[in-house]
């Protein structure tokens, strides 16, 4: 079984833990995701998020060929709780928890790879009504990002995201904050 890691963020720079067995791959489905989780260590990070642009995301396929086994080591890598850790198969079947527009772009990306036979990926959500009691807007996330006492992590992953990830939240963070998309090492990806 040939199982897919779908990621956009930190996994692709940075994959610690994360088993993977090959570059990253640039054809990922498409996805609504933008910056609106405010992690730990309070930088702004990519989750998907209904209403946001689609975003094609990346894959690399895991070392393992056991989905719950892929699934506890994405688990491993994001620390988070299994539940956040979303996975589905080629032939329909989807863990708790995924909406239905992630279920037509999963569903609609396997059909198009027919030598992957799954694929796992973090489903956290945004929790910007939690931490700063406002539902996500670009606003509201450059105003967060302006009063951090000290930026550089949250600067540091919203420049490293891959340039093909580029929403308006992190348009707004280059026109406002000067914060430029850095260059990844090509050897990051697949040369498909």
């Amino acid at each position: 079984m040939k199982i897919a890691i779908i990621g956009w963020g930190s996994l692709i720079w940075c994959p610690g833990s994360l088993q993977i067995k090959s570059a990253w791959h640039r054809d990922g489905p498409i996805l609504p995701i933008e910056f609106a989780r405010i992690s730990k260590d309070r930088r702004l990070t990519l989750v998907i998020r209904p209403d946001s642009a689609g975003q094609r995301t990346l894959w690399a396929a895991a070392v393992s060929e056991d989905l719950n086994a892929v699934r506890a080591n994405l688990q491993e890598r994001e620390g988070t709780s299994v539940r956040f850790i979303h996975n589905s198969t080629a032939d329909g079947q989807f863990s708790e928890g995924v909406t239905k527009e992630v279920r037509d772009a999963m569903a609609k990306w396997l059909e198009e790879y027919r030598d992957i036979d799954g694929c796992v990926w973090t489903g956290l959500a945004s929790n910007c009504k939690d931490k700063q009691k406002s539902d996500f807007s670009v606003p509201l996330a450059i105003q967060y990002l302006r009063d951090l006492p000290d930026p550089t992590r949250a600067r540091e992953y919203i420049q490293n995201t891959p340039d093909q990830i580029q929403t308006a939240m992190r348009a707004a963070a280059r026109e406002q904050l000067h914060w430029h998309d850095s260059a990844l090492s090509p050897t990051l990806f697949a040369a498909d």
